[in-house]
């Protein structure tokens, strides 16, 4: 799966610009997670066509970049993220970024962004419960 940053000056009405792009161009946020360091916005969008979005964003003036994400589904219980973090430490994988996409019931769906999407995808394919690709 891929995932767009947006690097931006942190200012009032951020999102709604570039929400409103999105708006425009008929294109629907799948997950979103932001934050403010230093005074620099970065904004992570999953999105059906990063490419395409990344055109509409930098059209509008923004700095952008799109990446592989490993997107995994795990059961929802005490060590699991930590297992599967140890799983890619121990293969030489960084984990770059990680956030939550969604949790049902017993389960978790996260986005690792990682260094070596092919060598994070070797190491947890005999671990993970399932993984979204």
């Amino acid at each position: 799966m891929k995932e767009l940053t947006v690097f931006a000056e942190d200012r009032v009405g951020l999102l709604a610009k570039i929400s409103n792009k999105m708006n425009e161009n008929k294109v629907n946020i799948n997950y979103i997670s932001g934050e403010s360091i230093g005074g620099t916005a970065v904004i992570h969008l999953v999105v059906k066509d990063a490419e395409k979005v990344k055109r509409i964003l930098e059209e509008a003036g923004f700095l952008t970049a799109v990446s592989d994400v490993l997107v995994l589904k795990l059961l929802d219980r005490p060590g699991e993220m930590g297992t599967v973090a140890a799983i890619l430490a121990f293969k030489g994988v960084n984990i770059r970024s990680i956030y939550s996409l969604e949790k049902k019931g017993k389960e978790g769906i996260f986005a690792f962004k990682v260094d070596d999407i092919k060598k994070a995808k070797e190491a947890v394919k005999s671990y993970v419960y399932t993984k979204i690709d």
